[in-house]
C-alpha cells in the first residue's frame, strides 16, 4: 500500500496498534487485578495492526489509486 501511494493508512494503523497497548493493559491487567492481562494486551495489540491493514486491503481503497496512476501513465505515453 505504501507503494500505491497510500502511506498514511499504514502509519495510522501502526499508531493505532501502538497506542492501544496502554488502554488494553489497563483494562486487562489493572482492572482485573491479574498481571497476565498485561501480556494478553500486548498480544492483542500486536494483532490489531494487521487486522486494521487487512480491512483496508480487502476494502480495495488502494486499488483505486493504482488504477488512477495507470491511467495517467497511459495518457502520458499516448500524448
Amino acid at each position: 500500500m505504501r507503494g500505491a501511494g497510500k502511506s498514511v493508512v499504514p502509519m495510522i494503523a501502526a499508531q493505532f496498534g501502538a497506542f492501544s497497548r496502554s488502554p488494553l493493559s489497563y483494562l486487562l491487567g489493572v482492572r482485573t487485578r491479574n498481571w497476565h492481562g498485561i501480556f494478553w494486551a500486548l498480544h492483542i495489540a500486536s494483532f490489531l495492526r494487521p487486522a486494521a491493514i487487512a480491512v483496508y486491503y480487502y476494502g480495495g481503497g488502494w486499488k483505486r489509486v493504482v488504477k488512477k496512476f495507470e491511467e495517467k501513465n497511459k495518457e502520458r505515453k499516448a500524448g
